[in-house]
């Protein structure tokens, strides 16, 4: 029941992304604002990123695992909606970069969190001059090797083309 109702905050706080990137839109005008908006992001994003590891080994059927659902649907919506540049000095959200492969989550729940980590790649950050993106290109570059070595991998399997038991297993 408790995980449930997590769940439950976590969807209902996607709707709350639209008020914090107003946030964030204000605390660049309003330096007062800012380090309330990056409080409040970092907070979201790790409680996020806990629930997302957290569930990750657990059984698909579970709470737990619905409580990550839930958290990579928010995520998705922060880094979609807000995109706080602050987030990339987040180490428990860049630890992500490196863990995504190792986290064992459901298919949907996978392609929604490499969305979120793409999104801070490649979408602008509102309001900021320095986008710094050669830094991001180069993330991104190995981000996207790393998502699809499995994929690239297949090319060395003997008979690849010719076998369906072997193309099962690939997928």
């Amino acid at each position: 029941m408790f995980i449930s109702s997590q769940a439950h905050t976590l969807a209902a706080l996607k709707a709350w992304c639209h008020w914090l990137a107003k946030l964030h839109t204000a605390s660049l005008k309003n330096p007062s604002f800012e380090s309330q908006c990056r409080e409040l992001t970092s907070r979201v994003t790790l409680a996020a990123v806990t629930v997302i590891k957290d569930g990750a080994d657990a059984p698909a059927s579970s709470s737990s695992s619905d409580l990550a659902h839930s958290a990579v649907h928010f995520l998705v919506t922060l880094t979609g909606t807000v995109r706080p540049p602050s987030i990339w000095k987040l180490k428990e959200f860049t630890d992500l970069y490196a863990s995504n492969l190792r986290l064992r989550l459901p298919q949907e729940d996978h392609r929604l969190l490499v969305r979120s980590l793409a999104n801070v790649l490649l979408l602008h950050w509102p309001g900021l001059s320095e986008q710094r993106w050669d830094e991001r290109q180069k993330h991104l570059a190995k981000f996207l090797r790393d998502v699809t070595k499995d994929f690239r991998d297949l090319r060395a399997v003997q008979g690849f083309e010719h076998n369906r038991e072997v193309q099962k297993m690939g997928t």
